[in-house]
């Protein structure tokens, strides 16, 4: 039997939709609150000992947290504090206010350095107050910490009780990527984020974008998943703003440490870094309207038909053309489907005299 030779051509067009697009981008949070161990210190050859808390309750759980305070308060972070010692029949409970430094940002991130382990703290001196039952008075407080370091000092001293402390404080920060998938409108990814201070300590889940313009972005809100299966609530933040490739905002938890007995380390930064920008017009992929996704064909030979393999995005419709011969303008359908797999397959027959030109565009 005389065999018969196949010429085939493919050719592949595509339209001007936009088709999702999937990206890889670096995934921040720092944390706005510090968690300061507790203190000790002697004065006049008596101990004294003191814990910060923002747990109002008479239980009192001293989870550390010196937290962000209001706008118009009179300093920028406040807590409780638990003032004991050898002079004390029982601890004196009274109210933080203290300032952290002015921010700095000089990686130009966007994110205040001092809220960043990778940026150091060079004994900056604030001033701030404080109030308890008893007496009230100034706190000069003295920070520092070393670049890449997750803990540093603070020197703290109650003016009026004439007592100093050197106070460990830790920045909290979650580092990690997000793996997305962005269309026009929106941007659907999973984060995956280890903590800085305890790298045991894991958060991952789905997160959820709309585009509010090719510059701003707004997060829904959601749930993410701990090390230990534990489920975290955050809300949906404001539009986050694009400072060159990073996009920055706020971030609020409902409890943003799970292992404490109260709700607590509810306010954070969130920091994304995307250098992807497929159209080079210095707009990160993550925000951009996406480059339109050309259509691929492949083709084989099974029992007598053409089997083809049509790759491009789920839901969008596509049309297999063909002709006869190429430099032919008299393209004709030879059928169109409407993808639900990527890729999928159509069938054709053979043509009879064993020549053909396809091709595959959006219609």
């Amino acid at each position: 039997m005389k065999k018969q030779l196949l010429h085939l051509v493919l050719l592949a067009l595509f339209g001007s939709a936009s088709a999702a697009t999937p990206g890889k981008a670096q995934f921040n949070l720092h944390c706005v609150s510090l968690r300061f161990q507790p203190g000790t210190t002697t004065s006049l050859g008596l101990r004294y000992n003191l814990d910060l808390t923002t747990d109002s309750s008479a239980a009192s759980t001293v989870n550390g947290e010196l937290a962000p305070l209001p706008v118009g308060a009179p300093s920028s972070h406040g807590c409780y504090y638990r003032l004991g010692g050898d002079i004390f029949f029982e601890p004196v409970s009274g109210s933080f206010f203290l300032n952290l430094p002015e921010a700095r940002d000089d990686n130009t991130n966007a994110i205040a350095d001092f809220f960043e382990v990778s940026q150091a703290v060079s004994a900056v001196t604030t001033i701030g107050t404080f109030e308890d039952f008893e007496r009230s008075g100034k706190i000069t407080t003295t920070w520092s910490r070393e670049a890449n370091s997750k803990s540093g000092t603070c020197r703290l001293n109650m003016d009026g009780y004439g007592l100093t402390f050197n106070l460990t404080y830790e920045i909290l920060e979650f580092i990690g990527t997000l793996n997305y998938t962005t269309s026009a409108t929106n941007v659907v990814g999973f984060v995956t984020l280890t903590n800085t201070l305890t790298p045991s300590k894991r958060l991952s889940g789905r997160v959820d974008f709309a585009k509010v313009t090719p510059d701003r972005l707004s997060l829904g809100a959601g749930s993410w998943t701990d090390e230990t299966g534990r489920s975290t609530v955050f809300f949906g933040s404001e539009e986050l703003d694009r400072h060159s490739t990073n996009y920055v905002n706020s971030l609020g938890f409902k409890d943003g440490d799970l292992t404490t007995s109260v709700e607590d380390y509810a306010f954070w930064l969130l920091r994304i870094s995307d250098s992807n920008d497929a159209n080079g017009n210095g707009i990160p992929d993550l925000s951009d309207v996406p480059v339109p996704r050309s259509p691929s064909l492949g083709v084989s030979l099974s029992n007598r038909q053409l089997l083809f393999s049509v790759r491009g995005e789920v839901g969008k419709r596509y049309e297999i053309e063909r002709v006869s011969a190429l430099g032919k303008t008299n393209w004709v359908l030879a059928t169109s489907l409407t993808l639900t797999n990527d890729p999928q397959t159509a069938t054709l027959p053979v043509p009879t005299n064993g020549i053909g030109f396809w091709r595959v565009k959006v219609p």
